[in-house]
């Protein structure tokens, strides 16, 4: 009988830890994203603060039995491959454009990468936040003068933001 009992215990233990490792029971389907945090220009000192994000044309694809999801986009052809876990996902910055400042007389390109990461609210809900990631390459990019970046950008620099999304 000393033997059940720890036995039992043990038994019980190993069940709690595989329900509470279960993943999450995601929706696959579209989703739709909404209330975005404004952004206060973050560490890049831009002189123009960037519009925010906007969704409008975002779409969001998950894939609850891959465990995938893709953000595309209708600005162009970037898509986001996500990984999705148990109650989290990630999806690593990707190239989202690039602004060539020598029409503006500067030696600079400017490039932006896009990434996002966040948790599950619910099997059909998900908030995170999202970053654009600014780089500079050029003998000018430590005094953008004249442009909307301005002459005191900091590069490598990111602005970001907060955000939900529910399913369709």
């Amino acid at each position: 009988m000393r033997l059940l009992l720890p036995l039992s215990a043990a038994l019980l233990s190993l069940a709690c830890k595989a329900e509470e490792a279960a993943p999450h029971a995601h929706q696959s389907g579209a989703y739709t994203l909404s209330f975005l945090t404004e952004w206060d220009g973050g560490d890049c000192r831009f002189d123009t603060v960037y519009a925010n994000f906007d969704p409008v044309g975002t779409t969001i694809d998950a894939d609850a039995a891959a465990g995938t999801m893709a953000v595309s986009f209708d600005e162009g052809d970037q898509v986001l491959d996500c990984d999705l876990d148990v109650n989290a996902f990630s999806c690593p910055p990707v190239f989202f454009f690039e602004q060539d400042l020598t029409r503006d007389g500067k030696q600079a390109v400017v490039s932006v990468r896009f990434g996002m990461a966040g948790d599950w609210t619910s099997a059909s809900a998900f908030s995170g936040s999202y970053a654009h990631h600014f780089a500079c390459e050029g003998a000018d990019c430590g005094g953008l003068d004249g442009t909307a970046y301005g002459a005191d950008a900091a590069f490598p620099c990111q602005l970001s933001g907060d955000f939900s999304a529910v399913a369709d």
